[in-house]
C-alpha cells in the first residue's frame, strides 16, 4: 500500500521489472491499482536471506555477476516514460550546504575541481542505474542472488553502477578487501581512477542526505548509525 496514486515512476518500475524478468527473476508487479487516495501493489515473492557484514568469496562473485548482468541489460533498456537524469555536479554543489564535517566538504571541492571527473560527468553515456544496492535490497537464495527495490532507478553516468554497488554493498558493510575482486569480476576495461572518484561522490551523496536530516533536526538513532558508516567508509579512503 502506497499513500499516493499511481505515478509515472510506478509505471516505470513496472516496465523495468517486466523487462528485466526476461533475463532473470525480479519482484515484478503482478497487480497494481488506485484506491481513492492511495494505491495497492502486489509483487512476485522471491525467497532468500539478507547477509550483512563480510561476504564469502563465492557470494561476492555471485552478487557481482548478477549486478553486472543487471548493468548490461539496463544499458539496452529503452522506455518512452520520462526518466530523471541526475545532475551529479549540482548535487555535489548542493551537498556543501548540508555537510557538517570540513573533511567531507574538502572531498566535494576536490571532485568539483577535478577536470577528469567533471569532464566524464558531462560527456559520459547516461544509462539506467540502480543506485540503492545496500544489503537489505539483496537476497541470497542458495547459489542464486535476487535484487530488490527498483523504485529509485534513474539515469546516471555509466560507471556509477559499479561505484554505487561497491559503496552500498561493501564499503558501508566495512568490507574493503573485496574491491579488487569486484573490479576483476566485472570484466569490462574499467577506468579505476574514475570509479574511485564516483565512489567518493556516492559516499558524499549518502552522507549529505543524513547531514541534512541532522541539520533540520529530523533524525533518529538509526540515521546516526548509518551516518557513522558513511563517515567510516570515507575515512578509510583518505
Amino acid at each position: 500500500k502506497k499513500l499516493s496514486l499511481i505515478t509515472d515512476s510506478d509505471r516505470l518500475e513496472e516496465y523495468i521489472l517486466n523487462y528485466l524478468n526476461n533475463y532473470f527473476d525480479t519482484p515484478y508487479i503482478i497487480f497494481m491499482c488506485n484506491r481513492d487516495s492511495y494505491h495497492l501493489k502486489i509483487t512476485k515473492f522471491l525467497s532468500g536471506v539478507h547477509k550483512f557484514g563480510e561476504l564469502s568469496y563465492e557470494d561476492t562473485k555471485a552478487l557481482t555477476q548478477k549486478v553486472k548482468l543487471l548493468h548490461d541489460v539496463l544499458k539496452k533498456c529503452n522506455t518512452l516514460i520520462k526518466i530523471e537524469k541526475k545532475d551529479i555536479l549540482n548535487e555535489l554543489k548542493s551537498s556543501l550546504n548540508y555537510l557538517l564535517e570540513d573533511t567531507s566538504k574538502d572531498i566535494v571541492r576536490n571532485l568539483l575541481s577535478d577536470s577528469k571527473f567533471t569532464n566524464y560527468i558531462q560527456t559520459s553515456n547516461y544509462v539506467l542505474v540502480h543506485n540503492d544496492l545496500h544489503r537489505s535490497n539483496i537476497l541470497f537464495d542458495k547459489s542464486n542472488v535476487h535484487l530488490l527495490d527498483f523504485e529509485s532507478i534513474k539515469l546516471y553516468p555509466e560507471l556509477l553502477q559499479i561505484a554505487t554497488y561497491i559503496c552500498s554493498a561493501f564499503l558501508l558493510e566495512n568490507q574493503i578487501n573485496s574491491i579488487d575482486a569486484i573490479l576483476n569480476t566485472w570484466d569490462d576495461k574499467l577506468d579505476v581512477d574514475l570509479v574511485n572518484k564516483l565512489i567518493n561522490y556516492r559516499l558524499i551523496y549518502g552522507l549529505a542526505f543524513f547531514d541534512k536530516k541532522i541539520k533540520n533536526n529530523d533524525y533518529n538513532d538509526s540515521d546516526l548509525e548509518i551516518k557513522k558508516k558513511y563517515i567510516k567508509a570515507l575515512r578509510g579512503r583518505l
